[in-house]
């Protein structure tokens, strides 16, 4: 299943200590993100965590919707 999710822009996984090279295709990680306000399965990155443990939170979204942990507690399935 594909599911769309928008994210951050590079700079702001680099600030965070990502680099490209971090993402390789078939790697598994964990997602959550907001839902897509038109009701489909997608939406905007909230958390991303890398087999690794190390994790992503997407501060340049807004911190109101952010802070929202109901919206924040979709999971891909």
């Amino acid at each position: 299943m594909q599911v769309r999710i928008t994210s951050a822009t590079p700079p702001m996984f680099s600030k965070q200590g990502f680099k490209p090279t971090d993402f390789k295709a078939g790697d598994e990680m964990d997602i959550t993100w907001f839902p897509a306000k038109s009701g489909k399965l997608g939406g905007q990155l909230a958390t991303l965590k890398l087999s690794d443990g190390r994790t992503f939170k997407d501060a340049e979204f807004s911190p109101a919707q952010a802070d929202n942990d109901a919206q924040a507690g979709a999971k891909a399935p």
